[in-house]
């Protein structure tokens, strides 16, 4: 009888610690959807986010040349290319959340030092008799430059998700 029991008991323990291990943590989850994202991987972040589309990664597909071109290569690089560092999980009832700390390059350095120059740059194009494509040719140019010559993972931010 003790070892029906004992095996019963044992049989009703391991249920529970398989039904306990059906499915992806939080942290895995966020951690896969972080990968899927680096890696432009819009299949894989289907099967994670819950909204019925995700498309950050179809910039200018719709048209046959981007609108921006090198420029809108070089942005999306450094902004893919982040670090990243899971923590703090909670789970509460259906409800769940992670910190997640990002370590990247401080492109809003970037963009202040490029308003800065193109101003200074532009008013005397324009004066000189440029033209729109010009000027905007020029503010492409500069930052790019500036978004590339980010070289350090300097800014750091955690937020929760």
């Amino acid at each position: 009888m003790k070892k029906k029991i004992t095996c019963i008991i044992s049989i009703l323990m391991l249920m529970m610690c398989l039904t306990a291990c059906g499915g992806p943590t939080p942290t895995e989850t966020v951690d896969s959807f972080l990968t899927a994202v680096k890696a432009q991987d819009s299949e894989s972040i289907k099967t994670i986010y819950a909204e019925d589309d995700f498309e950050a990664f179809d910039l200018g597909e719709d048209s046959e040349e981007s609108l921006y071109g090198d420029l809108e290569e070089t942005l999306m690089t450094k902004l893919l290319d982040f670090e990243y560092t899971l923590s703090n999980e909670q789970i509460n009832e259906d409800k769940a959340t992670v910190d997640v700390t990002f370590k990247t390059y401080e492109l809003g350095k970037a963009m202040s030092s490029w308003i800065t120059e193109y101003i200074s740059q532009a008013f005397t194009l324009a004066f000189g008799g440029a033209s729109d494509e010009q000027l905007e040719k020029l503010a492409e140019t500069i930052l790019a430059d500036k978004i590339e010559a980010a070289e350090e993972k300097t800014f750091e931010k955690t937020v929760t998700v």
